[in-house]
């Protein structure tokens, strides 16, 4: 089965799309990349996603014609995805849509919200759309996040090594993998809290620290980084999941208004974010496991900031620190290719969520099917 894959993350800048071969062989399942795209989002949309995530008041059609655009620019991303691929959409079975989380507030029930309409996804595209994967695992009183772990699992896991899949995206999140043991849980910021430092710190002309040269100039200020490890999360029960409501603009702003109180410099100020970031991650590993993994590797936006590497791998120093792409999957790609999976699973009937990672009551399908003109084939095969 062909699916595409496509996830956009709390940075909201764009959406991924990776196109996928799934084959399932003696119970094992078998994966080859066929292509993957990255389609960013007009600064319109990214505006108005930012605003309702910040919550802002928006009305019921307001968040509607929301979802209709970002559910266009979804269908968009996928047949992008396809064309770069060489193949035609007929082609593809399924496409597998995380959407656009704009909210997200872990609790009994935990109450997440995802944009990107399916319907508009499945219209444009003709193919046949899973979506809506988290709703299952919270309506099961899990926290639908992080919903990754059983993807990695299928694709990393290693007979002997323990192994952590670290994703760097606006959220950090890792799975262990130890044999046949899957666990995981949100660690706390991925790229966000440097992000949101750099653009108050650029008056909005930056977005991101490319190649984490800005941190790198930097020393690392131990009272930011404390300021960060004292939030509330980092004393929740794991596992946890997080968002923008606890890593987004307010505590980036608090971090810079002490820096500068303090005297310190934007580099410094970037470096401390940066460290914070490391060290949380380092920290719920310990929470996690009574050793620390053979292996990290590192997918997402983060994998590509070396500075925040460095500073991993020096948290981690028994640990074997590198990227995804060691393991034969483009480290951009990984969140995308996870959700192809899920959305093969939800089409074969199979559960795909993990409730040691989620806190779900127990296994559950994942996913809404929104029907395309091929459904028939899809579905029925």
């Amino acid at each position: 089965m062909i699916v595409v894959g496509l996830m956009s993350g709390t940075s909201m800048d764009g959406v991924d799309a990776a196109v996928v071969e799934l084959t399932r062989k003696r119970g094992r399942l078998l994966l080859r990349q066929i292509g993957f795209s990255a389609l960013r989002y007009p600064r319109s949309l990214h505006h108005d996603l930012m605003a309702v995530a910040s919550g802002s008041r928006s009305g019921a059609l307001d968040i509607g014609r929301l979802s209709q655009r970002v559910g266009r620019r979804f269908g968009e991303a996928a047949l992008e995805a396809v064309t770069e691929a060489g193949l035609d959409p007929s082609r593809v079975d399924a496409i597998a849509s995380h959407g656009q989380t704009v909210g997200h507030q872990p609790g009994r029930p935990t109450i997440t919200v995802q944009l990107g309409e399916a319907a508009v996804i499945a219209e444009a595209t003709g193919v046949t759309t899973v979506s809506d994967f988290r709703q299952a695992d919270t309506a099961a009183g899990g926290q639908g996040a992080p919903l990754a772990p059983f993807a990695h699992g299928e694709l990393f896991s290693h007979p002997r090594a323990v192994r952590a899949v670290q994703n760097l995206g606006g959220i950090g999140n890792v799975t262990l993998l130890h044999g046949g043991e899957i666990s995981g849980t949100d660690t706390g910021p991925g790229n966000m809290l440097i992000d949101s430092c750099i653009k108050i710190l650029s008056g909005g002309r930056r977005r991101y620290d490319k190649g984490g040269a800005m941190a790198a100039r930097g020393s690392v200020d131990g009272r930011l980084v404390d300021l960060v490890l004292a939030h509330p999360f980092f004393r929740r029960r794991l596992p946890a999941s997080t968002g923008r409501e606890d890593f987004g603009e307010p505590l980036a702003a608090k971090m810079v208004r002490k820096g500068r109180k303090l005297g310190l410099s934007d580099s410094a100020i970037l470096a401390s974010a940066t460290m914070a970031t490391a060290r949380s991650i380092a920290r719920a590993y310990r929470r996690l496991a009574s050793s620390p993994p053979d292996e990290c590797f590192v997918c997402g936006g983060g994998a590509a900031n070396p500075t925040l590497m460095s500073m991993l791998a020096d948290e981690l120093p028994a640990t074997e620190v590198s990227t995804t792409a060691k393991l034969g999957v483009d480290p951009q790609a990984v969140e995308a290719v996870a959700f192809a999976v899920l959305g093969y699973c939800a089409l074969e009937g199979r559960v795909a969520n993990i409730p040691a990672a989620t806190g779900a009551a127990g296994p559950r399908i994942l996913g809404k099917i929104t029907p395309g003109a091929n459904f028939r084939k899809a579905v029925l095969g």
